[in-house]
C-alpha cells in the first residue's frame, strides 16, 4: 500500500510547535525573534548558521512542494502573529503613565 506524502510529513502545525525552550542550543537565525522576546532569558548561539537569515525571503513558490509552501506561509503568519500579541504585552504591561 502507498503512503502518501501528507502522511510523511514530519513539521508539525504552529499549533503543536512548543514554546518551551529547546532541549539543544540552537542559533539565533533558528529561533524566531518572537520567541526571544517572550524568552529573555534564553541565550542562544550567536554565531552560526548564518545562510540562513533571508532564506526565507529567497525562496520561490517553484522550488518547493506545495504542501511545504502552505506550511511556510502558515508558520510566517503565526510568528508575526505571536510578534504582535508580544508586542502588544508588552506595551501594556509598562509602567502606567498616569501620576498619584
Amino acid at each position: 500500500m502507498a503512503t502518501s506524502y501528507r502522511e510523511l510529513q514530519f513539521d508539525p502545525p504552529p499549533s503543536k510547535v512548543s514554546e518551551h525552550p529547546p532541549s539543544t542550543k540552537p542559533f539565533k537565525s533558528m529561533v524566531g525573534g518572537w520567541w526571544l522576546k517572550a524568552h529573555p532569558n534564553f541565550k542562544p548561539h550567536k554565531s552560526g548558521a548564518e545562510w540562513l537569515v533571508g532564506f526565507c525571503d529567497q525562496l520561490m513558490q517553484d522550488n518547493l512542494h506545495p504542501i511545504d509552501w502552505d506550511h511556510i506561509k502558515e508558520l510566517i503568519s503565526w510568528g508575526k502573529e505571536k510578534e504582535r500579541e508580544i508586542d502588544n504585552t508588552r506595551s501594556v504591561a509598562g509602567p502606567s503613565s498616569e501620576t498619584m
